[in-house]
């Protein structure tokens, strides 16, 4: 195992700023940008661009390597949750006059119908024509 990857409470802070300047499908930008309203200025620095000082170069390749490495465990983990996600989805077609249920969550809609226990309310209602 790599040195830097022992001690990985060393690079927490940087697996956070990854996390938090990548751009989210969800949002279609990163959270940092949502947040402030405005891209983050990146960190980044050109090893040719350092002085020769070997631990600081050292500790720039530890920093690239566990960058990596964070970013290859947060897309395995979303690739792996989408797949578990998927697994209870089916695709669906519906045309226009086709007679379909409404899931509804008893305890937000109030409209369809009233029940003094709302634990106890229908989570289905229908069927309703699709127009």
């Amino acid at each position: 195992m790599h040195t830097c990857l022992a001690h990985w409470s060393r690079w927490l802070s940087l697996a956070e700023f990854w996390y938090n300047t990548s751009t989210h499908s969800a949002l279609g930008r990163s959270p940092f940008e949502v947040l402030y309203g405005f891209p983050p200025r990146l960190l980044s620095v050109n090893l040719d661009d350092v002085a020769l000082v070997p631990k600081l170069h050292k500790w720039m390749a530890d920093r690239e390597l566990m960058h990596t490495v964070v970013k290859q465990h947060l897309l395995r983990a979303q690739a792996r949750m989408k797949r578990q996600a998927d697994k209870g989805r089916s695709e669906r077609h519906f045309t226009v006059g086709d007679m379909v249920f409404l899931k509804l969550q008893p305890y937000i809609q109030s409209s369809l119908f009233h029940r003094s226990n709302n634990k106890l309310s229908f989570k289905f209602f229908g069927p309703f024509p699709i127009i």
